[in-house]
């Protein structure tokens, strides 16, 4: 009786034993992915500011040539 008893809490173990590391593999698949978008989303967030600086230059630039050629226009044409 104690053997048997004995017998099926050392299955018991086994089925949690096996239960628990195929949790602790998916769990580290899971990472692994997780690793992977990380990157992933830390480069577009790279490009994107990236993209909003240059964005930011860019028009900057054009307003100060807006505001050279306005001002040259307007002492030719006397406005």
């Amino acid at each position: 009786m104690v053997e048997r008893e004995h017998s099926e809490i050392m299955r018991s173990l086994g089925r949690l034993e096996g239960k628990t590391d195929a949790i602790i593999s998916r769990l580290n698949g899971i990472n692994g992915t997780l690793q992977s978008h990380d990157k992933r989303i830390n480069e577009t967030e790279a490009d994107v500011a990236s993209i909003k600086g240059k964005a930011a230059i860019i028009g900057s630039l054009f307003g100060a040539a807006a505001a050279i050629i306005g001002g040259f226009l307007r002492e030719k044409l006397k406005l």
